[in-house]
């Protein structure tokens, strides 16, 4: 049973990240998700114009939370079945010191430590934007709401700036949602890992699943912070164009 819900969950992490990370796989189903590096050859080719970018900066963000959700609910439902089932077993032998767990582990708390630091640069630059927005509404709406009703009133400056302060709250709030997601991730494989350390499952799972999330997940997290560097310097430009002669 807990040797039949190991091997199941590390295949499912497998075949959800292969999904995620694969590069136009021939037999795709046709409704499968977008990979990140199809998010990223997408986003590339629509940054000219604040509105489309917005609706592209919501569907691209969506894309990667769906993602990354899919991976973390399989690995949730793999830990809450390995819990439940090694609290009704009793391990044959006790548990032991395992420099290769030990060095799985520190890897495991590295990346989520790495992950970390992304939230808190989000913190800083998502408040950055967002003052900086906020000014420049202040600036050139002179108290008009962000309603179409008002639209005949407003500048041109007025409605990029209201235009940039919804990209502004998009940006912040869906990559905020997907770090917190990403870190989850990382926080369920440390909780596994732990299963390891009771001597409830075989020697090496630890090292299978960080192996698999290598594969699978380490390279569409650096595609999804090659995104994040082209959405922070749009973002800029467009703030430090605003009253611009064109």
């Amino acid at each position: 049973m807990i040797f039949s819900t190991v091997r199941n969950l590390v295949t499912a992490i497998a075949l959800v990240g292969f999904a995620w990370a694969a590069q136009g796989q021939k037999n795709a189903p046709e409704n499968s998700k977008k990979t990140t590096k199809e998010i990223l050859l997408v986003t590339g080719t629509e940054l000219s114009d604040p509105v489309v970018f917005r609706d592209t900066l919501s569907q691209s963000l969506g894309e990667l939370i769906r993602n990354e959700s899919a991976v973390l609910m399989e690995l949730r439902k793999g830990y809450e079945r390995l819990s439940k089932s090694c609290s009704r077993t009793t391990p044959s032998k006790p548990p032991q010191e395992d420099a290769s767990l030990s060095r799985n582990i520190l890897a495991f708390e590295q990346a989520s430590a790495l992950i970390a630091s992304r939230q808190d640069a989000l913190l800083r630059s998502g408040s950055a934007y967002e003052l900086s927005a906020k000014r420049l509404e202040a600036q050139y709406c002179l108290g008009l709401p962000s309603n179409l009703l008002f639209d005949t009133f407003k500048s041109a400056n007025c409605k990029q700036a209201q235009n940039l302060q919804s990209i502004v709250k998009i940006y912040r709030t869906g990559l905020s949602q997907y770090y917190q997601l990403q870190a989850d991730r990382y926080r369920t494989y440390l909780d596994l890992a732990a299963i390891e350390q009771q001597a409830c499952v075989r020697s090496g799972f630890t090292s299978r699943l960080l192996l698999t999330n290598d594969g699978h997940m380490r390279e569409s997290e650096e595609q999804s912070q090659t995104l994040v560097n082209r959405w922070d310097g749009e973002l800029t430009r467009w703030l430090e164009s605003v009253g611009t002669p064109p």
